[in-house]
């Protein structure tokens, strides 16, 4: 896949991919995991996994060799539309 001209449209799509991807897989692992009497350190995320998932795509996708730079640049600059919780 190669990202092309209409933006929105593969932001979307591959958001898509990676929450089905997502959903399944933490569907599958929750069977497999041992119970864990400890409770989760730190705070909350503020963004779901998919939405992670999909930004590490993006940059991956860009081969923009900064993350600092494309997550201030681009995610933030251009993008944050689609990401209305970014930290």
């Amino acid at each position: 896949m190669k990202i092309g001209t209409n933006i929105e449209h593969d932001i979307t799509y591959i958001f898509c991919l990676v929450d089905d991807f997502m959903n399944d897989y933490e569907e599958n692992i929750e069977s497999t995991l041992l119970e864990s009497d400890k409770s989760k350190v730190g705070p909350k995320s503020i963004l779901s996994v998919s939405e992670i998932m999909t930004i590490l795509v993006l940059f991956q996708f860009l081969c923009i060799r900064n993350f600092k730079y494309f997550y201030k640049g681009v995610i933030q600059g251009f993008l944050n539309k689609y990401f209305p919780k970014l930290p």
